[in-house]
């Protein structure tokens, strides 16, 4: 073998000694990184929490939100039933009229005074009532509920509904607790032509905002990915969403 070869070899295996050492200790330092620094969750769920998109303004994704109702039996009159519950924390109307929560204040106590603080407040219009159920189709969506149900247990209180279209049977039971300003909802909606596929949309309306002077000083909240609050303007919130919001509100 002649001596350029050797020396060939021996510039080659320096040179590939060169570049292995450097590569492996990159290697190394990156593993170690990423076992202390990064989230081993497999799911990786906890990264999605608070992470923001822009909803599309096209149907291209999804159908777009209807927001007419269609009721069954419009023509229909009958009379307004109110069902008023107070508990320790709350002061609650139900309405038979969509077998919404009509009215919703809060109790608190303001220099010894007890006082209420209402979030909910009649709006006087049929489609906008808090917790109003709507179902897809013509003629689809019961307005007209009976009480079923009316009870006061030893640290709740229920109240049930019962509607019916020629589409599917409705009931609402509001659950209220003694303890607690929660109110829980359990929605059962039983479509009565299994052929077609029923689509109930549930409305919340914004709480009421009676001391503010003016409705442009809002801003929403929403948590951010680094656990702190963002506070953005409502017309910049218009087509922002969040994947698995852990935070998001009313300032």
């Amino acid at each position: 073998m002649s001596q350029t070869s050797l020396n060939l070899k021996e510039t080659f295996a320096m040179k590939l000694k060169d570049f292995l050492v450097p590569l492996a200790f990159m290697l190394i330092v990156t593993s170690v990184f990423q076992y202390f620094f990064t989230s081993r969750n497999p799911d990786n769920s906890g990264a999605m929490a608070d992470r923001s998109f822009i909803a599309p303004t096209t149907a291209r994704v999804a159908e777009p939100l209807d927001y007419s109702i269609d009721f069954s039996g419009k023509d229909a009159h009958r009379e307004k039933q109110i069902t008023i519950v107070t508990t320790p924390t709350i002061r609650a109307q139900f309405s038979n009229d969509g077998a919404i929560l009509e009215s919703l204040a809060y109790k608190r106590f303001l220099s010894g005074q007890e006082t209420f603080m209402e979030t909910i407040v009649p709006s006087g219009i049929k489609d906008q009532g808090a917790f109003l159920v709507a179902l897809n189709g013509i003629d689809s969506t019961p307005y007209y509920y009976d009480l079923i149900d009316h009870k006061t247990g030893d640290n709740t209180t229920v109240v049930a509904y019962k509607g019916e279209s020629a589409t599917a049977t409705i009931i609402k039971q509001y659950t209220l607790y003694n303890d607690s300003y929660k109110i829980d909802l359990a929605l059962t909606v039983q479509p009565k032509d299994e052929k077609h596929a029923v689509r109930p949309r549930l409305f919340l309306p914004g709480p009421a905002l009676l001391d503010t002077d003016g409705f442009d000083v809002l801003k929403g909240i929403l948590a951010k990915e680094n656990k702190s609050l963002e506070k953005k303007s409502l017309k910049d919130l218009q087509l922002l969403g969040k994947e698995k919001p852990t935070l998001f509100g009313l300032e």
